[in-house]
């Protein structure tokens, strides 16, 4: 894992790294991966999950990625973080169908036996916002509830908003634009997205052209192109 992160320090802090004394290697780093997700008798299924993000997020592989996680599922059926990866593979595809198949199994999981993470009702309040199925969107709800940390709580805390103003009840869906406001963001990219959005529709009542453009957006971004069309 070091060799992978250090492999793959962004251009601009390379210096710093070499100034530390660190150094990476990205081709060695997936060889060590690799030999400890076949051989090794310790955390061999994380191996084979870092596998994945590797390939999804550094290597631009999704589709190899993906191939993988369905091997792993075979393996290791019934593993929350197996399911929970995948689920969010698919969606990246935007095969929302078919994460949603996946993440219907919220009721196995959360359970006294399994360690359940909100991210998992992140995941499926999102694969509902896809939809344009508002009700069911509360999951992000349940999720900023139970999740103390700031990733992904802007993101969370605007898809509601705009599921109550997509669903003519504006007026309430301010409160979590003005939500967005109150608290420090998460720092990735979909969290700033979300702060400058919401911060614009809070200002300002949307028409239903612009409507319209979100709710497409939406089943675009689900997979759903002849309901977006």
């Amino acid at each position: 894992l070091f060799n992978i992160l250090l492999g793959n320090v962004p251009r601009r802090y390379q210096w710093l790294a070499k100034l530390l004394g660190y150094s990476g290697n990205l081709n060695l780093g997936i060889t060590q991966l690799e030999k400890a997700a076949t051989e090794s008798s310790l955390l061999q299924v994380e191996a084979k999950l870092a596998l994945c993000q590797v390939e999804k997020s550094m290597l631009d592989k999704p589709l190899e990625a993906l191939e993988r996680l369905h091997d792993i599922q075979a393996k290791f059926n019934g593993n929350i973080l197996v399911d929970y990866q995948l689920a969010s593979g698919l969606m990246r595809l935007k095969r929302n169908d078919e994460a949603m198949a996946i993440l219907a199994k919220v009721g196995q999981y959360k359970n006294s036996k399994v360690f359940y993470f909100p991210f998992w009702d992140f995941l499926l309040g999102k694969s509902y916002y896809y939809r344009n199925a508002y009700a069911n969107a509360r999951h992000l709800a349940i999720f900023v509830r139970d999740y103390k940390g700031k990733l992904m709580r802007t993101d969370a805390y605007f898809r509601l908003g705009m599921s109550l103003t997509l669903d003519n009840r504006y007026e309430m869906g301010q409160t979590f634009f003005q939500l967005v406001a109150e608290e420090a963001h998460g720092g990735f990219d979909e969290d700033e997205y979300a702060e400058f959005m919401a911060k614009k529709i809070a200002e300002e009542k949307q028409d239903g052209i612009t409507l319209a453009l979100f709710r497409a957006r939406n089943y675009i971004d689900g997979g759903y192109h002849d309901k977006a069309l």
